[in-house]
């Protein structure tokens, strides 16, 4: 048992030097992407983190559905749209009161249910299909 214990704390202190070498590789290569693409530094690591970030749902959604279980997938995608949403608003406006206009709410709140409606009659017979 104190074995096991062990290998464990050895797998996360690899896992966390591993993950910071490779943050610190993709963060090196940034500004040769960026100078390529002739852009901000700024773009080009939203971009880099966005995709970093969704990668493994992306990998779990895509794996849940080949072994047929697509209902799993379906809620891994709407939970992660739903946290990344709230979390990034939420934390925003914690930090600082976020200002905005009436009709922008208006315009994406509509939007977004919308979205969120037709996923649900899409859904309904819990088949999604390419359409």
């Amino acid at each position: 048992m104190l074995f096991l214990i062990f290998v464990y704390l050895v797998l996360i202190i690899f896992s966390v030097i591993i993950i910071d070498k490779g943050s610190d590789w993709a963060t090196d290569s940034l500004a040769h992407v960026a100078k390529k693409l002739k852009t901000t530094y700024v773009a080009v690591g939203l971009i880099l983190v966005s995709i970093m970030v969704s990668l493994p749902e992306i990998i779990i959604a895509v794996y849940t559905t080949l072994m047929g279980h697509e209902t799993i997938a379906m809620g891994i995608i709407v939970g992660s749209v739903i946290c990344n949403i709230g979390l990034m608003t939420g934390i925003s406006a914690m930090i600082k009161p976020l200002k905005v206009s009436r009709s922008l709410i208006l315009r994406d709140g509509i939007a977004a249910a919308a979205m969120a409606m037709l996923v649900l009659i899409r859904s309904a017979d819990w088949k999604i299909s390419r359409a």
